[in-house]
C-alpha cells in the first residue's frame, strides 16, 4: 500500500473527499503519531482495535482528535484545524462540526417538514373554503340569482373583478393617516318626536327620560340623527327606525382584529329611544353587527327587515327577521311601508361565501315624503336610482360618500361624493345626508376627505339641502 503523507494538504480535504484505503492509513499516522495519547477514546476499545471500529461493524465508535495543544503531526502546523474520526468509520470531520448523517437527518427532517406544510396548505385551500362557506338562501333563479349566489343585473362581476393592485392596497402603502379617536359629544334623540314609553304600575321600561306624549307629537314632523358609520336614526309618524346599526368598537368577526371604530357612536346604545323599526342592508361587518342587533332584540323587539338570505344569519343568532327580494315591500303600520330596493353591491362574511346572500337599499314610504336608504352601493350605471325615483317623492336620502379609494378597486361598489350628488339629483330628493364616512377606516382617503369633496360636487344650493352633519347631532328635516 502506497504512504499517505498526513500533511496540510490532507488535513484541508474535505471529509467526503477521503476514501477506506485512505482513512486507514491516516488512522495509522495519527495513532503512531500519538501512541496511547489520551486524546484516543475508544468506548471499550484500544488503539490496536481502532481499524476495525472504523472498517464496519465493531460495536465500539473510537473518536480520535489531534492533541490538545495541536502539535504537528507529520509536518502540520499548529494552526491546522483539529481534526476527529466520524463514529462508526467514515471520513475525517473538522472538530466542532456535525458528526455522520448530522446534517443529513437535519436536511431530512426540514424536507419532511416542508412537505408536510405544503400538504397542510393544500388541505386548507381546499377544506377551509368549504367550511367557511354558507348556504343562506335557495330559492328559484332570476334575472339576480343563478340558482347559487346573487349579483348585479348587466354587472355580474361587481365584488369580484377589481382593477387596480390589491396587494399594493392591502398593505396600506397609500393609506392616508387617521387619527386613533375623533372627539364626539355625545347627543340624543330628539326630544320633541320621541314618544314617552308605556308604564306598567308607575315603572318606565325604557331607558331613556326625554320625551313627549305620543298625542302630541305631529306625525309629520321628521328629524335624523346621524350616530356613525351608515347608521342612523329616523324619527317621524311617531315611529324610531335604525339603519345598519353598529355599536360595536371593531367591524370584524373578532373583537382584537379588524378596523377599528374612531369616532364614537353620536348617542350612546343606553340613551336610543325605543326603536320601532331596523333596516339592514347587506350581510358585511360594518352593516350587520350582530351584538348591537341581539342588544336591540333582547331591549325593544324591533321589527327587523333585510333582504334575502341575511335572515339566515340573523335567525343563527337567535334574531328574528323579515326578509324581501328586490322590489318586495313590508307593512309596518297602516300609513307607513319599507320597500327593498335595488342597489349595486356584493355581500360576504366569510369570503367563500361571496354573494350568498342579497344586498339592498330601502325606500320608507310614508305620507309626507319618502326616506331613501341606500346602505353600501357603487353608482354601476345610475339606474337602480330611478327605480327608487319612481316610488314617489323622496324626502330624504341617507346617502354613502365615503370607502372609494383606491378608485380602481373600489368603484364598482362605492359611490364616491360625486356619484353620491349626481345620485341626489337623480332622486330628486328635498334632502339628504351623507353617511359611510369618518367612523372605520376601511379604504385610503382621509377621514375628512368625503365631506370635503362632497361639497365640491355640489352646487351652493344644494349644499343647504345635502348635509354632513357631526355625530349625534339631530337634524329636523322639511
Amino acid at each position: 500500500m502506497a504512504a499517505i503523507p498526513f500533511d496540510r494538504e490532507i488535513a484541508e480535504r474535505q471529509p467526503w473527499q477521503f476514501d477506506r484505503r485512505e482513512r486507514a492509513v491516516v488512522d495509522r499516522r495519527l495513532i503512531a503519531a500519538q501512541p496511547g495519547a489520551a486524546d484516543i477514546v475508544a468506548g471499550g476499545t484500544d488503539a490496536a482495535g481502532l481499524g476495525d471500529a472504523w472498517g464496519m461493524a465493531r460495536p465500539a465508535r473510537p473518536i480520535l482528535r489531534y492533541g490538545v495543544a495541536g502539535a504537528a503531526i507529520g509536518g502540520m502546523d499548529a494552526d491546522v484545524p483539529r481534526w476527529r474520526t466520524r463514529p462508526g468509520g467514515g471520513a475525517f470531520v473538522p472538530d466542532g462540526e456535525c458528526e455522520d448523517g448530522c446534517m443529513q437527518r437535519i436536511g431530512k427532517r426540514l424536507a419532511t417538514g416542508l412537505l408536510f406544510a405544503v400538504v397542510g396548505l393544500c388541505l386548507a385551500v381546499v377544506i377551509v373554503p368549504r367550511f367557511l362557506d354558507r348556504i343562506y338562501y335557495r330559492g328559484p333563479a332570476s334575472d339576480h340569482f343563478d340558482g347559487a349566489r346573487f349579483f348585479n343585473p348587466g354587472d355580474p362581476a361587481a365584488g369580484g373583478r377589481r382593477s387596480g393592485s390589491m396587494l399594493r392596497f392591502m398593505t396600506g402603502r397609500d393609506r392616508a393617516p387617521w387619527p386613533a379617536t375623533v372627539p364626539v359629544t355625545p347627543g340624543r334623540a330628539l326630544a320633541a318626536l320621541t314618544p314617552c314609553p308605556a308604564r306598567t304600575g308607575g315603572v318606565v321600561h325604557e331607558a331613556w327620560a326625554q320625551c313627549v306624549p305620543a298625542a302630541a307629537i305631529d306625525p309629520q314632523r321628521m328629524a335624523v340623527t346621524w350616530v356613525g358609520h351608515a347608521t342612523a336614526l329616523i324619527q317621524t309618524q311617531r315611529l324610531a327606525i335604525l339603519t345598519d346599526p353598529i355599536w360595536s368598537d371593531r367591524a370584524s368577526p373578532v373583537g382584537f382584529a379588524g378596523p377599528k371604530r374612531v369616532r364614537a357612536p353620536g348617542i350612546a346604545f343606553d340613551d336610543l329611544p325605543k326603536i320601532d323599526v331596523v333596516l339592514i342592508s347587506h350581510n358585511h361587518y360594518d352593516h350587520l353587527d350582530l351584538p348591537t342587533l341581539k342588544a336591540l332584540w333582547a331591549r325593544d323587539k324591533p321589527l327587523i327587515v333585510t333582504s334575502l338570505g341575511n335572515d339566515a344569519i340573523l335567525r343563527k343568532a337567535g334574531i328574528p327577521s323579515v326578509t324581501r327580494d328586490w322590489g318586495g315591500s313590508v307593512a309596518v303600520t297602516p300609513a307607513v311601508s319599507v320597500v327593498v330596493e335595488r342597489v349595486h353591491h356584493w355581500g360576504s362574511r366569510f369570503g367563500v361565501d361571496r354573494n350568498r346572500a342579497l344586498w339592498s337599499g330601502f325606500t320608507i314610504r310614508l305620507p309626507g315624503g319618502n326616506v331613501f336608504f341606500a346602505g353600501d352601493t357603487g353608482y354601476g350605471d345610475g339606474s337602480w336610482t330611478r327605480e327608487a325615483a319612481a316610488r314617489g317623492p323622496v324626502r330624504l336620502a341617507i346617502l354613502p360618500i365615503g370607502a372609494y379609494e383606491p378608485r380602481g378597486l373600489m368603484r364598482d361598489a362605492y359611490m364616491n361624493p360625486a356619484e353620491a350628488a349626481a345620485t341626489f339629483r337623480t332622486l330628486g330628493a328635498r334632502t339628504a345626508l351623507g353617511v359611510h364616512w369618518g367612523t372605520f377606516q376601511l379604504t385610503d382617503e382621509a377621514i375628512d376627505a368625503p365631506p370635503r369633496a362632497l361639497t365640491a360636487a355640489l352646487t351652493a344650493a344644494e349644499r343647504t339641502r345635502f348635509r354632513v352633519t357631526e355625530a349625534g347631532v339631530p337634524w329636523e328635516v322639511e
